[in-house]
């Protein structure tokens, strides 16, 4: 009789977890930080691209204010990094990059490691690409300042980890293709710190509008496109 009852509290207090949970992130979503933000009329245009799941970053490989092949040298990749005019890069969890084929495949163990398990490895994500794509992701466009665009490069760079000489901690051999690569990385990934709250953080930390918390790609999407929207409402003669 115990036993059941502990069950019974145990399950309880799960359930009772999930919903605040679940609170959280419906009033994160709504809840805008950075609400008067209004994107800069000329500057540097980014790209923030979305599978469903994951977000990810896409910026010039190289501006008069960075050049990324100073940082990411060409190991690795088909070409030289400066071959590609855009890289796409994101943070993640390690399981969810490198032993998830697919999400279909998502199981209950690479999901409950990754949001329950402390001190999970995380991995930044690096890929090339010739043109932005439009036509295979979810695709939404900022143009940043070059002091928010500065600030946007370096807290990417930040989460990369570098060996005692400088050097980015490459994963040799590990990329799905190619054009791309992985790279060791800062931070621990979980249910409170996932890879799109990493692109929601970056947001927030730079001055552009967002959630005020949102580990779900809708949430960080949702803000961006409202941006997007009063930018071609403020915009005279703007078409839709």
């Amino acid at each position: 009789m115990k036993l059941l009852i502990i069950l019974a509290l145990a399950a309880a207090l799960i359930l009772c977890i999930l919903l605040l949970y679940l609170l959280c992130i419906i009033v994160g979503y709504y809840i805008p930080v950075n609400h008067h933000y209004q994107q800069a009329e000329t500057g540097i245009d980014v790209f923030f691209s979305s599978n469903g799941m994951h977000i990810d970053i896409l910026l010039p490989t190289r501006t008069k204010s960075i050049d990324w092949t100073d940082y990411i040298d060409s190991t690795g990749f088909a070409k030289p990094l400066d071959h590609y005019p855009f890289l796409s890069l994101g943070w993640g969890d390690y399981g969810f990059y490198l032993d998830l084929e697919s999400w279909d495949k998502l199981s209950a163990e690479i999901a409950l490691k990754a949001f329950l398990k402390p001190n999970t490895p995380t991995l930044m994500h690096v890929s090339g690409y010739q043109h932005i794509p439009f036509n295979d992701l979810k695709i939404t466009k900022l143009t940043l300042s070059k002091q928010e665009y500065l600030a946007l490069c370096s807290y990417i760079f930040s989460y990369f980890k570098t060996d005692a000489t400088g050097q980015l901690k490459l994963l040799p051999g590990k990329g799905y293709t190619e054009n791309d690569n992985f790279y060791e990385a800062k931070g621990s990934y979980h249910a409170l710190h996932t890879c799109n709250y990493w692109v929601n953080k970056a947001l927030k930390k730079i001055g552009v509008r967002t959630a005020l918390w949102s580990p779900l790609e809708r949430g960080v999407f949702y803000h961006l496109e409202k941006i997007v929207k009063q930018q071609r409402y403020l915009t005279p003669n703007s078409t839709t």
